[in-house]
């Protein structure tokens, strides 16, 4: 993988400065890896003197740990000043109350997603979940986001099915109408869940050319079950997510139509009793009714 080189083809202003962003940009870009120094010049395109010289200045300004294994990642006290600026965001600080609440409740994680045009962000998380991290951003690509496109103009939904491969479009299509059925969606807890979820983040943050993204997204359909029918919701049921929309009064128009705005997602991570997923879904959409003009369809 190589960081975004657009800004490095260009002459930089400060070459010194350039150098620290484009080290802190690759490690930020996934804060559960720790890259070797060897795997940061690949990535970063510089030589390993004056990246062995950035990282020891980064790890003395404590924004960078280095492991005993000679492994780099973003220190803790960076880590904490990314978060305190994420939680600055508007839907962060209207939910964030919210979303500890219903994770204390549940006794499982919650995060809020929240719309940023083609994609989600991970903007706050309550608990913690292997395969996300805060700031994570997820494509709107089939058949992720279900909870989003599903109340879509049929022209935008139109367009995420279209990208699905003709095999598949009929099953995704009725996993749409489920969802806008009943109001909220359901992640099979698949063998290949997780490792789908971070390979879709790493291709979707690649520099990589977007037929090659969409190319690599279609594949992995195939590995990635999707959301159970009304009539698969008995007795034991493995469950990755469960997640319900949300609709602020800045997306709701005066012809009454509105865009999802946001979601509420509980992570079982477990097969759970049915029953609990109807508990799970009542309480999620509990947190949202309860926070002052959110709704949800």
């Amino acid at each position: 993988m190589t960081v975004n080189t657009t800004t490095s083809e260009r002459q930089p202003v400060s070459a010194p400065t350039h150098r620290v962003v484009a080290v802190v940009e690759f490690l930020a870009s996934d804060p559960s890896r720790r890259p070797s120094l060897a795997e940061i010049v690949r990535a970063v395109g510089m030589t390993r003197a004056t990246a062995h010289a950035v990282l020891t200045q980064l790890c003395a300004e404590r924004w960078v740990d280095r492991g005993e294994d000679n492994r780099f990642a973003l220190a803790p006290a960076f880590l904490g000043r990314m978060a305190a600026s994420v939680r600055t965001r508007p839907l962060v600080v209207t939910f964030g109350p919210s979303i500890r609440a219903a994770a204390r409740d549940l006794a499982m994680p919650v995060f809020l997603a929240e719309r940023e045009d083609a994609s989600i962000t991970v903007a706050d998380i309550a608990g913690d979940i292997a395969w996300a991290q805060t700031g994570m951003r997820i494509p709107i690509w089939a058949p992720l986001c279900r909870e989003f496109i599903a109340w879509e103009r049929s022209t935008e939904r139109a367009q995420w099915l279209d990208t699905v491969p003709e095999a598949a479009r009929d099953a995704i299509t009725d996993v749409i109408r489920t969802v806008g059925d009943r109001g909220f969606s359901v992640e099979n807890l698949g063998r290949e869940a997780t490792e789908v979820m971070a390979t879709l983040h790493s291709v979707h943050r690649a520099d990589s050319a977007p037929a090659v993204q969409r190319r690599i997204a279609d594949l992995l359909i195939d590995l990635m079950t999707s959301d159970y029918r009304p009539e698969d919701l008995s007795g034991r049921v493995p469950t990755m997510s469960v997640a319900v929309p949300v609709v602020t009064p800045d997306r709701i128009e005066s012809d009454g139509s509105y865009r999802v705005t946001a979601s509420l997602v509980a992570c079982p991570g477990a097969t759970v009793d049915a029953r609990r997923i109807d508990h799970i879904v009542e309480r999620l959409r509990e947190a949202v009714t309860t926070t002052d003009g959110a709704t949800t369809p």
